[in-house]
């Protein structure tokens, strides 16, 4: 049978007990709010950290876009064309009004963009003798070398991206002197 405290009418078991279930409870309960806190901090976190990167990924696709289109511009030709004995280094901007990023010709991000080109010379040009239009000319071709710097920023998230690639032009010599910055 169950023993009572004849004094006071409660089980022994009730009067011996000092409290420390109520400590570890308590104790365990600080432990996981703390564990739990320090997770919601890392989510947050990590959702800055994604969306950083988002923002990266479309900064490069913009640039890479417009850096892509500058290659198609015809002014590049037209210039080593004419009389000039220097080509300056140029810079266009394009403000909002084109971002092709898929290729369909339509602006899919509205971002602005700089594109900056600067010719780097004339290179020999083994093994272009058999050019109709320049051999009908009797003049000799040769590799005018380009550097395309393409550069998008992304306001309010500071995310820039740069790209620079360089290439060339197969044309007649035009002894043009180089004028690169970059």
């Amino acid at each position: 049978m169950n023993s009572t405290n004849r004094k006071k009418g409660q089980p022994a078991s009730l009067q011996r007990q000092s409290g420390i279930v109520l400590m570890a409870s308590l104790i365990m309960l600080v432990v996981m709010t703390l564990l739990v806190t320090s997770m919601m901090g890392n989510v947050t976190l990590q959702e800055k950290v994604s969306g950083n990167l988002r923002s990266k990924i479309r900064t490069f696709e913009v640039a890479n876009s417009a850096v892509k289109r500058q290659w198609t511009w015809d002014g590049i030709i037209n210039d080593l064309t004419g009389s000039e004995t220097a080509l300056d280094a140029r810079t266009r901007n394009y403000d909002t009004d084109y971002a092709d990023t898929n290729g369909d010709g339509t602006a899919d991000i509205n971002m602005p963009v700089k594109i900056s080109i600067c010719y780097a010379g004339e290179a020999p040009a083994a093994g272009l003798g058999l050019n109709a239009n320049i051999a009908a000319n009797n003049q000799t071709a040769v590799y005018h070398q380009f550097k395309v710097a393409g550069q998008a920023l992304l306001p309010n998230h500071n995310a820039v991206s740069q790209i620079q690639v360089g290439g060339f032009l197969v044309l007649p010599k035009a002894n043009i002197a180089a004028n690169c910055a970059f």
